[in-house]
C-alpha cells in the first residue's frame, strides 16, 4: 500500500497539483523534492519544478523518490524497482501519462476533501527563495507542518513527519 499524496502549486484561491501514490511521506517525497531543488535538476528553481512535475505531467505520479532524472519520465508495466534498488541502480521517474501508461489529467485542488491523500508539498517561490510548504491531513482536514526554504540547510524529515501525525 502506497503512502499518497500531492506535489502542488500556488493558485488565487489556495493551491492545486497532481497525484502521487508511492513514498509521499516526507522522509520520502518531502527529501526528493528539496534534492532535486538543491542538485539543480530543475535549475534550482521551483519554476522548472512546477513546470515538470504539475504541467507537464497532468495524470501524476507513480512515484519520483529516489529516481534517475537523467532518464525520461515514463511509466514501465515491467518495473523492476525493488530488485534495482537493491543492486544500486534507479529507475526514472514513473509518472501516469507517458511510457506505459496514457491516463487522463487530475487536477486535486485545495478545496477537495483528503480522501487517503496524507501529504502534500506545495512549491512556490517569494522574491528570490523556493519554498515548499509541507501540509498532512492526518487529523481528516489540511493542516500546514512546516514551510521548508528550499535554499537553506535540509530539514529533518523524521521530525515533520512526526509533527503531521500527532
Amino acid at each position: 500500500m502506497g503512502t499518497r499524496g500531492v506535489i502542488a502549486r500556488v493558485t488565487e484561491d489556495g493551491w492545486e497539483g497532481r497525484y502521487h501514490h508511492w513514498d509521499s511521506y516526507p522522509s520520502c517525497l518531502g527529501k526528493a523534492l528539496y534534492d532535486l531543488h538543491g542538485q539543480g535538476t530543475f535549475h534550482k528553481t521551483t519554476d522548472e519544478m512546477i513546470m515538470t512535475l504539475i504541467t507537464n505531467h497532468p495524470a501524476g505520479w507513480s512515484t519520483i523518490v529516489n529516481c534517475d532524472w537523467t532518464q525520461e519520465p515514463g511509466f514501465l508495466t515491467h518495473n523492476h524497482r525493488m530488485t534495482s534498488h537493491r543492486e544500486g541502480k534507479q529507475d526514472r521517474p514513473q509518472c501516469y501519462c507517458h511510457g506505459d501508461r496514457h491516463e487522463g489529467a487530475i487536477l486535486i485542488k485545495s478545496i477537495d476533501p483528503p480522501s487517503d491523500l496524507v501529504w502534500c508539498y506545495i512549491l512556490y517561490r517569494v522574491g528570490w527563495e523556493d519554498y515548499m510548504d509541507v501540509l498532512s491531513s492526518y487529523h481528516g482536514s489540511w493542516e500546514k507542518i512546516t514551510t521548508v526554504n528550499l535554499r537553506n540547510r535540509e530539514p529533518n524529515w523524521g521530525e515533520i513527519g512526526q509533527k503531521g501525525t500527532r
